[in-house]
Protein backbone atom coordinates (compact mmCIF):
# COMPACT_ATOMS: atom_id res chain seq x y z
CA UNK A 1 0.00 0.00 0.00
CA UNK A 2 1.55 3.04 -0.95
CA UNK A 3 1.32 6.41 0.97
CA UNK A 4 -1.84 7.91 -1.08
CA UNK A 5 -3.91 4.39 -0.60
CA UNK A 6 -2.51 4.55 3.34
CA UNK A 7 -4.14 8.23 3.57
CA UNK A 8 -7.13 7.08 1.72
CA UNK A 9 -7.79 4.00 4.26
CA UNK A 10 -7.44 6.30 7.61
CA UNK A 11 -9.27 9.34 6.36
CA UNK A 12 -13.22 10.18 4.94
CA UNK A 13 -11.51 13.37 2.72
CA UNK A 14 -8.09 13.30 1.11
CA UNK A 15 -5.72 15.32 -0.70
CA UNK A 16 -6.53 14.94 -4.48
CA UNK A 17 -3.76 12.96 -6.58
CA UNK A 18 -1.83 14.30 -9.45
CA UNK A 19 0.30 11.16 -10.01
CA UNK A 20 -1.14 7.63 -10.74
CA UNK A 21 -3.88 6.48 -8.67
CA UNK A 22 -3.14 2.93 -6.96
CA UNK A 23 -4.94 -0.32 -7.91
CA UNK A 24 -6.53 -0.53 -4.79
CA UNK A 25 -7.91 3.02 -4.83
CA UNK A 26 -9.13 2.11 -8.41
CA UNK A 27 -10.97 -1.20 -7.71
CA UNK A 28 -12.95 0.15 -4.83
CA UNK A 29 -13.80 2.83 -6.88
CA UNK A 30 -14.99 0.77 -9.13
CA UNK A 31 -16.66 -1.77 -7.55
CA UNK A 32 -19.94 -0.39 -7.17
CA UNK A 33 -20.23 -0.19 -11.15
CA UNK A 34 -20.29 -4.12 -11.23
CA UNK A 35 -23.98 -4.47 -9.93
CA UNK A 36 -25.62 -1.44 -11.33
CA UNK A 37 -25.85 -3.53 -14.53
CA UNK A 38 -27.94 -6.05 -13.29
CA UNK A 39 -30.73 -3.17 -13.13
CA UNK A 40 -29.65 -0.91 -15.79
CA UNK A 41 -29.08 -3.19 -18.55
CA UNK A 42 -32.82 -4.87 -18.42
CA UNK A 43 -34.62 -1.66 -17.88
CA UNK A 44 -33.81 -1.26 -21.99
CA UNK A 45 -33.12 -4.81 -23.48
CA UNK A 46 -35.41 -7.05 -21.33
CA UNK A 47 -38.45 -4.77 -19.61
CA UNK A 48 -39.86 -3.40 -22.83
CA UNK A 49 -40.01 -6.69 -24.11
CA UNK A 50 -41.29 -8.21 -21.02
CA UNK A 51 -44.11 -5.94 -20.21
CA UNK A 52 -45.09 -5.72 -24.19
CA UNK A 53 -45.06 -10.18 -24.82
CA UNK A 54 -45.36 -11.89 -21.74
CA UNK A 55 -47.92 -8.73 -19.91
CA UNK A 56 -49.45 -8.13 -23.30
CA UNK A 57 -49.05 -4.37 -22.95
CA UNK A 58 -49.11 -2.38 -26.38
CA UNK A 59 -45.48 -2.31 -27.24
CA UNK A 60 -46.11 1.61 -28.27
CA UNK A 61 -47.13 2.31 -24.62
CA UNK A 62 -44.45 0.53 -22.80
CA UNK A 63 -42.52 2.68 -24.98
CA UNK A 64 -44.20 5.72 -23.63
CA UNK A 65 -43.96 4.99 -20.37
CA UNK A 66 -40.37 4.60 -20.60
CA UNK A 67 -40.17 7.72 -22.71
CA UNK A 68 -42.56 9.64 -19.94
CA UNK A 69 -40.32 8.29 -16.76
CA UNK A 70 -37.04 9.48 -18.46
CA UNK A 71 -38.49 13.14 -19.20
CA UNK A 72 -39.56 13.82 -15.57
CA UNK A 73 -36.35 12.43 -14.00
CA UNK A 74 -34.36 14.84 -15.77
CA UNK A 75 -35.82 17.66 -13.87
CA UNK A 76 -34.12 16.00 -10.51
CA UNK A 77 -30.56 15.98 -12.39
CA UNK A 78 -29.32 19.56 -11.80
CA UNK A 79 -31.26 19.67 -8.46
CA UNK A 80 -29.14 16.50 -6.99
CA UNK A 81 -25.96 17.92 -8.82
CA UNK A 82 -25.87 21.58 -7.42
CA UNK A 83 -26.72 20.15 -3.94
CA UNK A 84 -24.18 18.01 -3.66
CA UNK A 85 -21.43 20.08 -5.39
CA UNK A 86 -22.76 22.96 -2.02
CA UNK A 87 -22.85 20.22 0.69
CA UNK A 88 -20.01 19.68 3.12
CA UNK A 89 -19.90 16.71 6.14
CA UNK A 90 -17.29 14.97 7.95
CA UNK A 91 -17.60 12.03 5.34
CA UNK A 92 -17.64 13.85 2.02
CA UNK A 93 -20.23 16.04 -0.16
CA UNK A 94 -20.99 12.61 -2.21
CA UNK A 95 -21.36 9.93 0.03
CA UNK A 96 -24.23 11.06 1.72
CA UNK A 97 -26.32 11.13 -1.22
CA UNK A 98 -25.26 7.62 -2.10
CA UNK A 99 -26.39 6.03 0.96
CA UNK A 100 -29.86 7.87 0.86
CA UNK A 101 -30.30 6.93 -2.61
CA UNK A 102 -29.74 3.27 -2.21
CA UNK A 103 -33.19 2.39 -0.37
CA UNK A 104 -35.22 4.08 -3.09
CA UNK A 105 -33.18 2.33 -6.53
CA UNK A 106 -33.41 -1.51 -4.70
CA UNK A 107 -37.40 -1.10 -3.84
CA UNK A 108 -38.34 0.19 -6.92
CA UNK A 109 -36.16 -2.34 -8.94
CA UNK A 110 -37.64 -4.99 -7.12
CA UNK A 111 -41.13 -3.81 -8.15
CA UNK A 112 -40.61 -3.00 -11.76
CA UNK A 113 -38.41 -6.61 -11.99
CA UNK A 114 -40.97 -8.81 -9.73
CA UNK A 115 -44.36 -7.22 -10.69
CA UNK A 116 -47.27 -8.23 -8.63
CA UNK A 117 -50.08 -10.00 -11.05
CA UNK A 118 -52.56 -6.82 -11.17
CA UNK A 119 -49.27 -4.43 -12.33
CA UNK A 120 -50.34 -1.78 -15.96
CA UNK A 121 -49.01 0.58 -17.51
CA UNK A 122 -49.27 3.37 -14.70
CA UNK A 123 -47.68 0.83 -12.20
CA UNK A 124 -44.62 0.71 -14.61
CA UNK A 125 -44.79 4.35 -14.78
CA UNK A 126 -44.44 4.75 -10.96
CA UNK A 127 -41.75 1.99 -10.57
CA UNK A 128 -39.10 3.47 -13.54
CA UNK A 129 -39.39 6.46 -12.20
CA UNK A 130 -38.25 5.45 -8.79
CA UNK A 131 -36.15 3.31 -10.53
CA UNK A 132 -34.54 6.57 -12.10
CA UNK A 133 -34.93 8.87 -9.03
CA UNK A 134 -32.55 6.91 -7.11
CA UNK A 135 -29.88 6.43 -9.78
CA UNK A 136 -30.00 10.21 -10.14
CA UNK A 137 -29.17 10.47 -6.67
CA UNK A 138 -26.39 8.33 -6.22
CA UNK A 139 -25.14 8.31 -10.06
CA UNK A 140 -24.37 12.10 -9.96
CA UNK A 141 -22.06 12.07 -7.15
CA UNK A 142 -20.29 8.64 -7.53
CA UNK A 143 -19.69 9.76 -10.91
CA UNK A 144 -18.04 13.13 -9.67
CA UNK A 145 -16.45 11.40 -6.78
CA UNK A 146 -14.37 9.72 -9.64
CA UNK A 147 -13.79 12.75 -11.40
CA UNK A 148 -11.92 14.15 -8.42
CA UNK A 149 -9.56 11.34 -7.80
CA UNK A 150 -7.09 13.20 -10.42
CA UNK A 151 -6.26 15.82 -12.21
CA UNK A 152 -4.58 14.35 -14.73
CA UNK A 153 -5.80 14.14 -18.09
CA UNK A 154 -4.53 10.54 -18.87
CA UNK A 155 -5.80 9.29 -15.24
CA UNK A 156 -9.07 10.38 -15.62
CA UNK A 157 -9.47 8.47 -18.50
CA UNK A 158 -7.79 5.25 -16.30
CA UNK A 159 -10.55 6.44 -13.67
CA UNK A 160 -13.38 6.12 -16.16
CA UNK A 161 -11.84 3.02 -18.06
CA UNK A 162 -11.55 1.05 -14.83
CA UNK A 163 -15.67 1.87 -13.84
CA UNK A 164 -16.71 1.13 -17.72
CA UNK A 165 -14.65 -2.24 -17.20
CA UNK A 166 -16.49 -3.05 -13.76
CA UNK A 167 -19.80 -1.97 -15.67
CA UNK A 168 -18.87 -4.71 -18.16
CA UNK A 169 -18.20 -7.25 -15.85
CA UNK A 170 -21.70 -6.60 -14.31
CA UNK A 171 -23.55 -6.69 -17.71
CA UNK A 172 -21.80 -9.76 -18.48
CA UNK A 173 -23.12 -10.72 -14.65
CA UNK A 174 -26.53 -10.23 -15.74
CA UNK A 175 -26.67 -11.52 -18.72
CA UNK A 176 -25.08 -14.64 -17.89
CA UNK A 177 -28.43 -15.31 -15.77
CA UNK A 178 -30.58 -16.31 -18.59
CA UNK A 179 -28.23 -18.08 -20.34
CA UNK A 180 -27.54 -20.48 -17.12
CA UNK A 181 -31.99 -20.15 -16.89
CA UNK A 182 -31.89 -21.07 -20.71
CA UNK A 183 -29.46 -24.15 -19.55
CA UNK A 184 -31.16 -25.29 -16.67
CA UNK A 185 -34.50 -25.53 -18.97
CA UNK A 186 -36.20 -22.62 -16.96
CA UNK A 187 -36.11 -19.98 -20.18
CA UNK A 188 -38.38 -16.81 -20.41
CA UNK A 189 -37.58 -13.30 -19.72
CA UNK A 190 -39.58 -13.14 -16.56
CA UNK A 191 -37.85 -15.54 -14.77
CA UNK A 192 -34.40 -13.68 -15.31
CA UNK A 193 -35.54 -10.29 -14.40
CA UNK A 194 -36.21 -12.21 -10.90
CA UNK A 195 -33.11 -13.40 -10.06
CA UNK A 196 -31.70 -10.12 -11.42
CA UNK A 197 -33.15 -8.18 -9.24
CA UNK A 198 -32.20 -10.64 -6.33
CA UNK A 199 -29.10 -10.34 -6.91
CA UNK A 200 -28.68 -6.53 -7.61
CA UNK A 201 -30.66 -5.80 -4.39
CA UNK A 202 -28.35 -7.90 -2.38
CA UNK A 203 -24.97 -6.67 -4.04
CA UNK A 204 -25.92 -3.31 -5.04
CA UNK A 205 -25.77 -1.92 -0.91
CA UNK A 206 -22.98 -4.39 0.02
CA UNK A 207 -20.52 -2.83 -2.75
CA UNK A 208 -21.23 0.73 -1.87
CA UNK A 209 -21.19 0.34 1.56
CA UNK A 210 -17.26 -1.19 1.17
CA UNK A 211 -16.16 1.41 -0.96
CA UNK A 212 -17.63 4.22 1.47
CA UNK A 213 -16.27 2.78 4.41
CA UNK A 214 -12.70 2.07 2.64
CA UNK A 215 -12.28 4.79 0.03
CA UNK A 216 -12.44 8.65 0.67
CA UNK A 217 -13.87 11.29 -1.54
CA UNK A 218 -10.61 14.36 -2.60
CA UNK A 219 -11.50 18.01 -1.05
CA UNK A 220 -13.09 20.19 -2.48
CA UNK A 221 -10.63 22.28 -5.06
CA UNK A 222 -13.09 25.88 -5.20
CA UNK A 223 -11.00 28.71 -5.60
CA UNK A 224 -14.06 30.99 -4.72
CA UNK A 225 -16.25 29.60 -1.72
CA UNK A 226 -19.13 32.50 -2.61
CA UNK A 227 -22.75 30.66 -3.06
CA UNK A 228 -23.79 31.17 -6.63
CA UNK A 229 -27.68 30.67 -7.09
CA UNK A 230 -29.26 27.74 -8.74
CA UNK A 231 -30.36 29.76 -12.15
CA UNK A 232 -27.01 30.90 -12.42
CA UNK A 233 -24.99 27.79 -12.01
CA UNK A 234 -27.22 26.25 -14.53
CA UNK A 235 -26.13 28.80 -17.07
CA UNK A 236 -22.34 29.12 -16.37
CA UNK A 237 -22.45 25.47 -16.60
CA UNK A 238 -24.52 25.74 -20.30
CA UNK A 239 -21.75 28.53 -21.43
CA UNK A 240 -18.55 26.31 -21.18
CA UNK A 241 -18.06 25.82 -25.03
CA UNK A 242 -16.44 23.11 -24.99
CA UNK A 243 -18.83 21.14 -22.81
CA UNK A 244 -21.61 22.18 -25.08
CA UNK A 245 -20.16 20.47 -27.55
CA UNK A 246 -19.27 16.97 -25.68
CA UNK A 247 -22.85 17.25 -24.46
CA UNK A 248 -24.82 17.52 -27.85
CA UNK A 249 -22.60 14.91 -29.12
CA UNK A 250 -23.04 12.55 -26.55
CA UNK A 251 -26.51 13.10 -26.71
CA UNK A 252 -26.82 12.31 -30.17
CA UNK A 253 -24.77 8.57 -30.09
CA UNK A 254 -26.97 7.67 -27.18
CA UNK A 255 -30.21 8.26 -28.75
CA UNK A 256 -28.79 6.19 -31.44
CA UNK A 257 -27.84 3.28 -29.56
CA UNK A 258 -30.47 3.41 -27.50
CA UNK A 259 -33.20 2.65 -30.63
CA UNK A 260 -30.77 -0.49 -31.14
CA UNK A 261 -30.92 -1.83 -27.94
CA UNK A 262 -34.23 -1.55 -27.36
CA UNK A 263 -35.30 -3.42 -30.43
CA UNK A 264 -32.34 -6.05 -29.79
CA UNK A 265 -34.13 -8.96 -28.50
CA UNK A 266 -37.95 -7.73 -30.72
CA UNK A 267 -34.77 -8.21 -33.61
CA UNK A 268 -33.78 -11.53 -32.80
CA UNK A 269 -37.21 -13.25 -32.08
CA UNK A 270 -39.21 -11.55 -34.73
CA UNK A 271 -36.94 -10.90 -37.66
CA UNK A 272 -34.20 -13.16 -37.30
CA UNK A 273 -36.08 -16.14 -36.01
CA UNK A 274 -34.09 -16.93 -33.17
CA UNK A 275 -35.14 -15.66 -29.80
CA UNK A 276 -32.62 -18.30 -28.26
CA UNK A 277 -29.60 -16.49 -29.91
CA UNK A 278 -30.31 -13.30 -28.12
CA UNK A 279 -28.80 -13.97 -24.39
CA UNK A 280 -25.30 -15.95 -26.29
CA UNK A 281 -24.92 -12.58 -28.59
CA UNK A 282 -25.37 -9.98 -26.17
CA UNK A 283 -23.57 -12.13 -23.35
CA UNK A 284 -20.27 -12.12 -26.32
CA UNK A 285 -20.93 -8.28 -27.16
CA UNK A 286 -19.84 -7.01 -23.93
CA UNK A 287 -16.93 -9.15 -23.67
CA UNK A 288 -16.25 -7.45 -26.65
CA UNK A 289 -17.04 -4.26 -24.98
CA UNK A 290 -14.83 -5.26 -22.11
CA UNK A 291 -11.96 -5.89 -24.68
CA UNK A 292 -12.28 -2.86 -26.25
CA UNK A 293 -11.99 -0.75 -23.13
CA UNK A 294 -8.10 -0.89 -22.92
CA UNK A 295 -8.21 -0.70 -26.68
CA UNK A 296 -9.67 2.97 -26.79
CA UNK A 297 -7.96 3.90 -23.71
CA UNK A 298 -4.65 3.50 -26.26
CA UNK A 299 -6.25 5.52 -28.81
CA UNK A 300 -7.32 8.24 -26.20
CA UNK A 301 -3.52 8.72 -25.30
CA UNK A 302 -2.29 8.27 -29.06
CA UNK A 303 -5.36 10.42 -30.59
CA UNK A 304 -6.60 12.26 -27.74
CA UNK A 305 -10.26 11.38 -25.70
CA UNK A 306 -11.91 13.40 -28.15
CA UNK A 307 -10.01 11.10 -30.97
CA UNK A 308 -11.42 8.04 -29.67
CA UNK A 309 -15.12 8.92 -28.58
CA UNK A 310 -15.40 10.15 -32.33
CA UNK A 311 -13.86 6.71 -33.87
CA UNK A 312 -16.11 4.35 -31.65
CA UNK A 313 -18.69 6.28 -32.82
CA UNK A 314 -17.98 5.82 -36.31
CA UNK A 315 -17.49 2.26 -35.57
CA UNK A 316 -20.82 1.82 -34.07
CA UNK A 317 -22.38 3.54 -36.85
CA UNK A 318 -21.07 1.07 -39.66
CA UNK A 319 -21.97 -1.72 -37.63
CA UNK A 320 -25.38 -0.25 -37.40
CA UNK A 321 -25.48 -0.02 -40.55
CA UNK A 322 -24.09 -3.70 -41.68
CA UNK A 323 -26.51 -5.37 -39.32
CA UNK A 324 -29.63 -4.51 -42.69
CA UNK A 325 -27.76 -7.05 -44.62
CA UNK A 326 -29.57 -9.66 -42.02
CA UNK A 327 -32.85 -11.03 -41.86
CA UNK A 328 -34.62 -14.73 -41.07
CA UNK A 329 -31.94 -17.32 -40.45
CA UNK A 330 -29.68 -15.21 -40.41
CA UNK A 331 -28.78 -15.83 -36.53
CA UNK A 332 -24.71 -15.79 -37.25
CA UNK A 333 -24.33 -13.06 -39.34
CA UNK A 334 -26.55 -10.78 -36.81
CA UNK A 335 -25.05 -12.04 -33.77
CA UNK A 336 -21.52 -11.04 -35.17
CA UNK A 337 -22.75 -8.02 -36.26
CA UNK A 338 -23.74 -7.18 -32.57
CA UNK A 339 -20.66 -8.58 -31.44
CA UNK A 340 -18.44 -6.24 -33.34
CA UNK A 341 -20.60 -3.47 -32.05
CA UNK A 342 -19.17 -4.35 -28.94
CA UNK A 343 -16.04 -3.14 -29.42
CA UNK A 344 -17.03 0.76 -29.94
CA UNK A 345 -19.32 0.31 -27.05
CA UNK A 346 -16.60 0.07 -25.02
CA UNK A 347 -15.17 3.38 -25.90
CA UNK A 348 -18.23 5.05 -25.26
CA UNK A 349 -18.91 3.25 -21.77
CA UNK A 350 -15.83 6.04 -20.48
CA UNK A 351 -14.70 8.20 -23.03
CA UNK A 352 -17.72 10.74 -22.38
CA UNK A 353 -17.22 10.44 -18.56
CA UNK A 354 -13.57 11.20 -19.08
CA UNK A 355 -14.25 14.05 -21.11
CA UNK A 356 -16.61 15.54 -18.76
CA UNK A 357 -13.85 15.63 -15.58
CA UNK A 358 -11.63 17.80 -18.08
CA UNK A 359 -14.39 20.48 -19.17
CA UNK A 360 -14.92 21.40 -14.98
CA UNK A 361 -11.09 22.76 -14.86
CA UNK A 362 -11.86 25.33 -17.63
CA UNK A 363 -15.17 26.28 -14.80
CA UNK A 364 -12.80 26.29 -11.93
CA UNK A 365 -10.54 28.64 -13.75
CA UNK A 366 -12.91 31.11 -14.66
CA UNK A 367 -15.59 30.83 -11.91
CA UNK A 368 -13.19 29.47 -8.55
CA UNK A 369 -15.47 26.88 -8.27
CA UNK A 370 -15.41 23.32 -8.82
CA UNK A 371 -18.75 22.15 -9.47
CA UNK A 372 -18.09 18.43 -10.64
CA UNK A 373 -21.42 16.93 -10.02
CA UNK A 374 -23.41 19.92 -11.82
CA UNK A 375 -22.12 19.28 -15.13
CA UNK A 376 -22.01 15.12 -14.90
CA UNK A 377 -26.17 16.57 -13.78
CA UNK A 378 -26.26 18.43 -16.89
CA UNK A 379 -24.80 15.28 -18.95
CA UNK A 380 -27.32 12.84 -17.09
CA UNK A 381 -30.13 15.27 -18.73
CA UNK A 382 -28.89 14.67 -21.53
CA UNK A 383 -28.31 11.40 -21.24
CA UNK A 384 -31.40 10.55 -19.76
CA UNK A 385 -33.54 13.04 -22.34
CA UNK A 386 -31.88 10.52 -25.34
CA UNK A 387 -32.74 7.37 -23.43
CA UNK A 388 -35.97 8.78 -23.72
CA UNK A 389 -35.64 9.75 -27.25
CA UNK A 390 -34.15 6.07 -28.42
CA UNK A 391 -36.91 4.22 -26.82
CA UNK A 392 -39.45 6.24 -28.10
CA UNK A 393 -38.22 6.11 -31.55
CA UNK A 394 -37.70 2.22 -31.13
CA UNK A 395 -40.30 1.44 -30.07
CA UNK A 396 -43.19 3.56 -32.13
CA UNK A 397 -41.75 4.01 -35.49
CA UNK A 398 -42.37 0.42 -35.96
CA UNK A 399 -45.47 0.23 -34.56
CA UNK A 400 -46.42 2.92 -37.20
CA UNK A 401 -45.45 0.07 -39.94
CA UNK A 402 -47.73 -2.03 -38.23
CA UNK A 403 -45.20 -4.08 -36.08
CA UNK A 404 -46.79 -5.35 -32.66
CA UNK A 405 -45.04 -8.30 -30.71
CA UNK A 406 -47.55 -9.98 -29.03
CA UNK A 407 -49.16 -10.53 -32.88
CA UNK A 408 -49.47 -13.69 -33.65
CA UNK A 409 -48.56 -12.99 -37.62
CA UNK A 410 -46.19 -10.43 -39.03
CA UNK A 411 -46.71 -9.20 -42.24
CA UNK A 412 -43.07 -8.99 -44.35
CA UNK A 413 -43.42 -4.97 -44.59
CA UNK A 414 -43.79 -4.68 -41.02
CA UNK A 415 -40.77 -6.63 -40.61
CA UNK A 416 -38.65 -4.84 -42.61
CA UNK A 417 -39.40 -1.72 -40.76
CA UNK A 418 -37.91 -2.95 -37.80
CA UNK A 419 -35.21 -3.96 -39.63
CA UNK A 420 -34.58 -0.37 -41.39
CA UNK A 421 -35.34 1.40 -37.82
CA UNK A 422 -32.52 -0.60 -36.28
CA UNK A 423 -29.84 0.07 -38.87
CA UNK A 424 -30.62 3.23 -40.00
CA UNK A 425 -32.65 5.89 -37.87
CA UNK A 426 -29.17 6.64 -35.89
CA UNK A 427 -27.45 7.41 -38.50
CA UNK A 428 -28.08 11.08 -39.14
CA UNK A 429 -27.30 11.44 -35.15
CA UNK A 430 -23.90 9.42 -35.10
CA UNK A 431 -22.68 11.62 -38.35
CA UNK A 432 -23.53 14.72 -36.32
CA UNK A 433 -22.18 13.71 -33.18
CA UNK A 434 -19.03 12.55 -35.19
CA UNK A 435 -18.93 15.98 -36.41
CA UNK A 436 -18.86 17.46 -33.69
CA UNK A 437 -16.35 15.81 -31.74
CA UNK A 438 -13.92 15.72 -34.24
CA UNK A 439 -13.98 19.68 -34.01
CA UNK A 440 -13.95 18.92 -29.91
CA UNK A 441 -11.17 21.70 -28.28
CA UNK A 442 -10.48 20.60 -25.01
CA UNK A 443 -7.37 18.71 -26.03
CA UNK A 444 -4.59 17.09 -23.63
CA UNK A 445 -2.37 20.08 -24.29
CA UNK A 446 -5.35 22.41 -23.79
CA UNK A 447 -6.26 20.74 -20.31
CA UNK A 448 -2.41 20.72 -19.08
CA UNK A 449 -2.85 24.84 -19.61
CA UNK A 450 -5.83 24.90 -17.68
CA UNK A 451 -4.49 22.96 -14.48
CA UNK A 452 -1.07 25.04 -14.46
CA UNK A 453 -3.24 28.34 -14.18
CA UNK A 454 -5.62 26.78 -11.63
CA UNK A 455 -2.04 26.16 -9.49
CA UNK A 456 -0.66 29.19 -10.60
CA UNK A 457 -3.84 31.29 -9.23
CA UNK A 458 -4.17 28.94 -6.11
CA UNK A 459 -0.40 29.83 -5.35
CA UNK A 460 -1.39 33.61 -5.25
CA UNK A 461 -1.40 34.64 -2.21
Amino acid sequence: MNAAELDAATNPVAARADQRIGTRSLALYALPNVPHSLALLPVINFVPAFYADERALPLALVGLMLFLTRITDIFTDPIIGIWSDCLRTRIGRRKPFILAGLPIICASVWFVFVPPAEAGLMALFGGLFFIYLGFTIVDLPYNAWGAELSNDYDERSRISAWRGAAGSVGTLAALSIPLLLQSLGQPGTGTALFWMALFFVIAQPAAFLLTIMRLPESAPADLNETPQPFVQSLRMTLSNGPFVRLLIATTLIIAAMTIGATLNLLMFKHVIGAQEAFPVAIFLQNIAALIGIPLWTMVARRRGKHGAMAAAAAWIALCLAGSFLWGRGDAIGFSATMIALGLGLGGLLFLAQALTADVTDKDLLETGRERTATYYAVLGMGTKAAIAVGVLLGTSVPALTGFQPSDPVHSAGSLLGVRAVYAFAGLPLMIAAIWLLWHYPLTRAAQEELRAAIAARRAKP
